[in-house]
């Protein structure tokens, strides 16, 4: 089966205009038709396009431009999609047919897909998909690249908002930005950690009372994907004006909780001081 250019073209004006189908009517829900990922494996997560079926390539591109990017699938009998993650878009099912998928909890379910039919993703999302049919089936997957430019830069706002709480030793502020869950991960330079929301709560809250140090971060690396982000960067801390600074390497995890993004893992890594030669 061919695909034109038109339709691409199409199908992207639907896909920014597009409402979400009530589950009954999407022949893909929610999760993509497909095995849902919760770890923070993610961030190593390829994209559609770049994850396969072992060394067999199944998505291949068809327009890649300031707006959109469309790509499409394709799936032989007892052939899938290995795990990899989508950024929000519109899906048109052009060779329907019976997909294995399962869900967060290891259970496992048929899910029968029909040609002509579409959907919404308006979330990016991780998942994987194996054709348990007969006969091939094919999919054209649209997506806008607006959704996901403003999903990197909400990650980028709340990254800059975490950072200026602590600089600003705001207590309150800073805790908004934790997970909800109390399974959140502190690692210090030493190597110590705090293993709760509360306990790293706790810490700042005595640490901000101090108020002569300083600290700066210097963002190096950020990638957002699916719904987990992480930064990577240089902190500096300097205790008061007569202390030496100390540096250390600092990754923050980041997820998507309730639509906002909440810090989940907070990594420090010391730097150790150049040594003197001439000493």
């Amino acid at each position: 089966m061919r695909c034109h250019a038109g339709a691409i073209f199409a199908a992207s004006a639907v896909a920014v205009n597009a409402q979400a189908q009530l589950p009954e009517d999407n022949p893909i829900p929610a999760s993509g038709g497909a095995l849902i990922i919760q770890d923070a494996d993610k961030a190593k997560t390829p994209h559609a396009l770049e994850a396969g079926w072992g060394d067999k390539k199944t998505c291949h591109l068809l327009e890649d431009n300031p707006a959109v990017r469309a790509f499409r699938c394709t799936f032989e009998q007892g052939e899938g999609h290995e795990r990899h993650y989508h950024e929000p878009h519109f899906g048109y099912i052009l060779e329907g047919g019976p997909m294995k998928i399962q869900d967060v909890d290891g259970k496992e379910r048929v899910v029968k897909t029909e040609a002509g039919r579409t959907w919404w993703a308006g979330e990016a999302f991780t998942h994987s998909a194996l054709n348990v049919g007969d006969k091939t089936s094919s999919y054209l997957i649209v997506e806008p690249k607006s959704l996901a430019s403003e999903r990197r830069s909400s990650f980028r706002q709340a990254l800059d908002h975490h950072v200026a709480t602590i600089s600003r030793k705001d207590i309150d502020d800073y805790a908004d930005t934790l997970t909800d869950s109390d399974d959140l991960n502190l690692i210090f330079p030493d190597g110590t950690r705090i293993s709760s929301t509360e306990g790293v709560i706790d810490f700042h809250e005595d640490w901000f009372e101090d108020g002569a140090w300083r600290f700066a971060f210097d963002i190096l690396e950020t990638r957002v994907t699916a719904d987990m982000a992480y930064a990577f960067g240089k902190t500096r801390y300097q205790e008061d004006d007569a202390s030496s600074a100390r540096e250390a390497w600092l990754t923050l995890v980041f997820a998507i909780e309730d639509g906002e993004w909440r810090l989940i893992h907070d990594q420090n890594t010391r730097i150790q001081p150049a040594k003197d030669e001439n000493k």
